[in-house]
């Protein structure tokens, strides 16, 4: 079955009720937001997205209670997952994460436009990423394949970008020149 899409405001409302729950049980737990839940609560890019693709850092596991609010919310069970922590750079931290709420000693925030067009770039699914990928090289005024690439290299310097992710962010590119930019569209 495809995931749904829902309106961001009900992960928002989510994560606001997870902290919450953490913070009655004494638990810290820190969320690095990427993908498309990035671009939905940390940037305002979209208003719909199917889950939350975070880094999760927390000394205590959290699985059950994670599962029990998207119960309560009417979420996968999955609704907050860390499946994209292995497309986080390993090289380079995020200098400017976007805070995007903290309760007692948790903290949710965003990955920075310059890391989200990073792993977009590295990802290069026509379908999925090239919306995201066009939006967020606008807000970085990247306009020529060196750039965008430079930008690639720093945050992923041992990876070689895979000659289908090269073609979408020239596409990308190509649309950036000649329609002069446009925000992500409602994609996950």
């Amino acid at each position: 079955m495809a995931p749904v899409r829902r309106p961001v405001e009900n992960f928002q409302m989510a994560l606001e009720d997870l902290l919450a729950r953490c913070e009655e049980r004494s638990i810290d737990v820190q969320l690095y937001l990427v993908g498309g839940a990035a671009l939905a609560l940390g940037h305002s890019a979209r208003t719909m997205i199917t889950d939350v693709d975070a880094v999760i850092r927390c000394r205590t596991d959290i699985t059950q209670l994670i599962a029990e609010v998207g119960k309560d919310h009417g979420l996968e069970f999955n609704w907050l997952n860390n499946g994209a922590q292995g497309f986080v750079s390993p090289v380079v931290d995020d200098p400017a994460p976007v805070e995007v709420l903290s309760a007692a000693g948790s903290r949710v925030t965003a990955a920075s436009v310059r890391v989200l067009a990073a792993m977009k770039i590295r990802a290069g699914r026509p379908q999925i990423d090239r919306a995201d990928l066009k939006y967020l090289l606008e807000e970085l005024d990247i306009t020529e394949e060196s750039e965008a690439l430079d930008l690639y290299d720093w945050y992923f310097p041992e990876d070689q970008l895979r000659q289908s992710a090269l073609e979408v962010l020239r596409a990308v590119l190509r649309e950036r020149r000649s329609e002069g930019g446009m925000g992500a569209q409602e994609r996950d």
